[in-house]
């Protein structure tokens, strides 16, 4: 009878181990997904601010004001 319940009782944990593990992984492809939404965030906001500074860079030679932000 012991081994039975120490068997159940192995089997109940590596079920909880599992979900928990399921868990993880999913949190952790959340994670990825942010992180890759962030990025392409980031590179679009540095392209813009290349483009905003090559605009002020040419309007500087050409003797413009200062472009509006």
């Amino acid at each position: 009878m012991n081994t039975h319940i120490s068997t159940m009782r192995y089997a109940m944990e590596i079920a909880t181990l599992s979900r928990l593990l399921d868990e993880k992984e999913r949190h952790i492809r959340m994670l990825q997904d942010t992180i890759a939404i962030k990025d392409e965030q980031l590179t679009t906001i540095a392209a813009c601010a290349k483009e905003l500074g090559d605009r002020q860079a040419a309007a500087d030679a050409l003797g413009i004001p200062k472009l509006a932000a």
